[in-house]
């Protein structure tokens, strides 16, 4: 009989985006003994040239393979349908943007266009980007008409090379380490600028070079987190929602308010 202490549950990571990168993650968690799920909406994905297994929402934790889905209704179904996934002996570990969503932003409004109004919101985007750009540390890109505030260490023009792991002790483009890593400067500088707002950013990890992935335990803290915001008994909400590693992310700021 085996013991609790004993128990080793198999893990699992998600893979949004079955591109080239989305190729190059997928061989990343595969050499370390994960059972990945990709998802991507094309029908032919880069990753079903080594990955030929394509499994249902009804069957998403039989092992290795791909599915032709939105990610974000992926991720819900696991949420909904294994609520008590580490009773089924199973682990999700990690959550690996590989397309050019905003995942976090896509999740909130998945989460509460049910129940609230919500609308892109620019107004604060300005004085949010020039906080983050503060010592010419780092580029930001603002775009209204959908809300979105871009952030990264490469400048326009420059582009970091595959090897790179992050801002830990030079930066690829010759500059300084920046005096806050990304990340923290978007939480501080939400905080200050919108200490009312709610805000969910996703930290994303660099576990290799050219690999980030979010932590899943920290996707079920801002899942928790919006059930409650769709429960508040509140006429309107400042919302932010985004994800960043040490050197780039990309944040999204709404207006919500009840039906």
């Amino acid at each position: 009989m085996t013991s609790k202490n004993d128990w080793n549950p198999i893990k699992h990571a998600i893979i949004a985006g079955g591109g080239k990168f989305g190729l190059n993650i997928a061989w990343f968690f595969l050499k370390r003994g994960y059972k990945i799920l990709i998802v991507d909406p094309r029908e032919n994905p880069v990753v079903a040239s080594i990955i030929s297994t394509q499994v249902t929402l009804e069957h998403l934790l039989d092992g290795v393979g791909f599915i032709n889905n939105d990610a974000i209704h992926v991720i819900a179904a696991v949420e909904d349908i294994f609520p008590r996934v580490f009773d089924l002996g199973l682990h999700f570990e990690w959550l690996a943007p590989a397309a050019p969503v905003n995942v976090m932003a896509k999740i909130t409004m998945n989460m509460l266009q049910d129940s609230w109004d919500i609308r892109v919101d620019n107004s604060n985007l300005r004085q949010i980007a020039s906080c983050i750009e503060k010592r010419d540390e780092y580029w930001t890109g603002v775009f209204p008409e959908t809300g979105l505030l871009v952030m990264s260490k490469a400048f326009p023009g420059e582009q970091c090379p595959s090897t790179c792991m992050g801002q830990q002790s030079t930066c690829a483009h010759d500059r300084p380490i920046a005096t806050e890593l990304l990340h923290s400067r978007v939480i501080g500088c939400i905080e200050r600028l919108l200490p009312k707002a709610a805000s969910v950013i996703l930290e994303s990890r660099q576990l290799g070079p050219g690999i980030g992935a979010i932590k899943w335990k920290d996707l079920v803290c801002s899942w928790n987190l919006l059930k409650r915001l769709n429960q508040a008994p509140l006429a309107e909400i400042k919302l932010i929602a985004g994800s960043s590693c040490n050197c780039h992310g990309v944040i999204t700021a709404f207006t919500v308010s009840q039906t």
